[in-house]
């Protein structure tokens, strides 16, 4: 698992979970672009982005990847991320690369070893 991280508050938060199939051969194209996405969703770009994470492919689904993406609230993933420059930015690089995509969304309460 790769992880990313701006700040990490308890407290109720927005969370999505993605999972996606890339085509054969593809996935460390993939991995590069999704890197770079995290980098620019948690540099500040994102305001409100607290946290993702990447679960690296096994040797079972060697072409499936899953984020786990966490925001403030629900509005700063939609309409502030889903609309977003770094999430078209995204896209337009990586939509090539795959073949399916799947997408859940939830309320989440988030907690920290301190709280």
């Amino acid at each position: 698992m790769e992880h990313f991280e701006k700040q990490a508050t308890p407290g109720q938060k927005y969370g999505i979970l993605v999972e996606v199939a890339v085509k054969d051969g593809k996935m460390e194209d993939f991995m590069e672009l999704a890197r770079e996405h995290f980098q620019r969703q948690l540099d500040g770009r994102e305001e409100n982005a607290t946290l993702a994470s990447i679960s690296v492919p096994t040797d079972e689904h060697p072409n499936t990847l899953r984020f786990f993406e966490q925001w403030e609230s629900q509005a700063d993933y939609d309409p502030a991320h889903t609309e977003s420059e770094n999430l078209k930015v995204f896209f337009g690089a990586a939509e090539s690369l795959m073949d399916d995509v799947s997408l859940k969304q939830f309320d989440m309460q988030h907690f920290t070893f301190d709280s």
